[in-house]
């Protein structure tokens, strides 16, 4: 692979209409499904209205492969609990965006008078935010497009998420310190497919990425895979650029909680040069490492990794849950990771790299200074994943359009570890997938599980 952005092998054009035309396929496939089969566990909203220290963020990441780049949009709520006297610094509604060469756009609101307008539902994935707005109104029922009306005639920036449609305009308002915005504005305004949920195809029962101990507040932060792969159609404006595009690859996350991992890595890729067939079968990858805090481990601390990947209807993972994932990651530029189930059935190795001038820093929540410059992101890695099952390749997937982070710290050097989790836990965790009772009642004691 090559370790230079500018040494990219590029597709040609005809590959493009190809896989364009593949794409509407399974957008149209998965437009006929209902949208309840590929919704995960904790698409809610999760906060429950206690004064504890609380984050909840949200990512999409859009790839556009006519364009080859990519744009995320990222947002977040910390510490909403108001009691009354607008103590807590840390009140606030942020909003970042990844856009085309490493490039960033940013704003925040603080303070609880700020951020009354911020919504999200408990039931469902739907979230949206106006800046400058002191009362809460129902954007969350306003047809397609109003938003971005109400916004102009406010002038003035904000957003709309739901699991199907997207909408926001974003002018800069520099936070305190780096990294700078790169751009003064932003807009976009587009309709979404959900085709892979988590953990299974269409028709499976989609799962909890951090096991079904995710519904309580133990583990934190939580973490959950929202939608491996889905299409997306519609504009995004980048300062004085404008990009139309159509089934574009798409992936969520979003993780939540009260406190915060010490240290992280991340890779995640669902657009290939190579070995992902064209058909209603899309490849996803999404392998994810950190420091958490645990009570059930000495220390309090423990190390955890999960690796997996949906490809040609299957899904295949290796965690804590059901093997051991070791890493070797840089501080910047090179990802290893590779993963083995307990029974050894299951094989996964992924390597990825980067340029060293590549990536942009983002905020991430810290746990004594709310939002701050904590990580670094790129959508210019190239990644080559495989899988093995019984010993035979089953999947050999290759990308030069991954995405990769590395956060927390120190990252002084090469972090090389395995998962390190407690039996108790580990005992716990297995029990997923495995009592379906178990989980439905999660899903009625805990909305948005």
């Amino acid at each position: 692979m090559s370790s230079s952005t500018s040494s990219h092998t590029r597709r040609s054009v005809t590959q493009r209409l190809r896989r364009n035309k593949s794409r509407a396929v399974v957008a149209a496939a998965a437009a006929a499904r209902d949208e309840n089969n590929v919704r995960t566990p904790h698409s809610g909203y999760h906060y429950d209205n206690t004064p504890r220290r609380f984050f909840e963020g949200w990512y999409w990441r859009v790839t556009m492969p006519s364009h080859e780049t990519s744009f995320a949009l990222i947002y977040s709520r910390e510490d909403p609990f108001d009691d009354g006297d607008n103590k807590d610094t840390f009140n606030s509604v942020g909003v970042q965006i990844m856009g085309p060469n490493d490039g960033y756009l940013a704003r925040e609101a603080r303070g609880a008078d700020n951020t009354q307008s911020f919504w999200a539902r408990r039931n469902e994935l739907a979230l949206g935010f106006v800046f400058g707005a002191q009362n809460r109104p129902p954007l969350g029922q306003l047809p397609r497009g109003a938003l971005l009306s109400a916004l102009d005639a406010r002038r003035t920036s904000g957003f709309s998420a739901t699991a199907t449609r997207h909408e926001g305009v974003l002018d800069a308002m520099e936070w305190p310190n780096e990294p700078t915005c790169t751009v003064s504005s932003a807009r976009w305004s587009f309709d979404t497919t959900p085709v892979l949920g988590w953990g299974g195809g269409a028709h499976d029962r989609q799962k909890a990425t951090a096991g079904w101990l995710a519904a309580l507040p133990v583990f934190e932060p939580h973490w959950q895979v929202l939608m491996a792969h889905g299409t997306s159609t519609g504009t995004f404006t980048w300062g004085d650029t404008t990009y139309e595009f159509e089934d574009a690859p798409t992936y969520a996350e979003k993780n939540w909680g009260g406190s915060f991992p010490r240290k992280w890595f991340w890779a995640q890729c669902n657009d290939w040069t190579s070995g992902a067939s064209d058909d209603a079968a899309p490849a996803s990858v999404t392998l994810a490492g950190a420091t958490r805090a645990s009570p059930l481990s000495a220390g309090g601390l423990e190390d955890v990794a999960i690796l997996a990947v949906h490809v040609g209807g299957a899904y295949y993972e290796v965690s804590p849950m059901v093997g051991t994932v070791s890493w070797d990651v840089s501080p910047w530029g090179r990802w290893h990771a590779s993963g083995s189930t307990s029974d050894g059935r299951v094989q996964i190795t992924l390597d990825a790299e980067c340029a060293q001038e590549a990536g942009v820093p983002l905020r991430a929540p810290t746990a004594d200074g709310g939002l701050a410059t904590f990580c670094r992101d790129t959508f210019h890695g190239d990644v080559r994943v495989v899988v093995k099952e019984d010993g035979v390749v089953v999947a050999e997937l290759q990308s030069d359009s991954c995405a990769l982070e590395v956060g927390g710290g120190p990252w002084w050097s090469t972090w090389r570890c395995e998962t390190a989790m407690s039996e108790v836990t580990r005992t716990l965790l297995r029990l997923d997938g495995v009592d379906a009772v178990a989980e439905d009642l999660l899903k009625t004691v805990f909305p948005g599980y």
